[in-house]
Order: C-alpha cells, then sequence, then structure tokens
C-alpha cells in the first residue's frame, strides 16, 4: 500500500485520479522495506532477444482499467 501510494503518477495498470500524467522521475520500481521505508530501484534494460518480441497494442474501443 505504502509504494502504491509513493507512485504519484498514472502508469499501465497503476491509475490515479489525482495524479493523472506519468512522471519520468518515477520510472524506477518502488520496493518496500519496512513501514515507512519505500525504496527506489532502477528497471534493467529489456533484453533483446524479449525486445524484438514485443510490439504496441492499441486500447481504443477496449476498457483499461
Amino acid at each position: 500500500m505504502e509504494t502504491a501510494l509513493e507512485r504519484r503518477e498514472t502508469r499501465g495498470c497503476h491509475n490515479r485520479s489525482d495524479y493523472p500524467d506519468l512522471d519520468p522521475a518515477l520510472r524506477v520500481n518502488l520496493v518496500w522495506s519496512g513501514p515507512g521505508a519505500v525504496g527506489r530501484e532502477a528497471i534493467p534494460p529489456i533484453p533483446t532477444e524479449i525486445a524484438a518480441l514485443m510490439r504496441e497494442v492499441s486500447s481504443v474501443g477496449k476498457l483499461v482499467e
């Protein structure tokens, strides 16, 4: 719960009506380490073989929540 509250943005499936935009500073993994201890870890790069399989998927006409 603490990490969800710390992510003051909307990103992926994490939607916040009070923070509807992306925050580039929060392009990290938030890690909970105990009460009141939320750390930030860099997101590792996507391996080339996995990136080659990825594609954009349109959400037009779909319920995305």
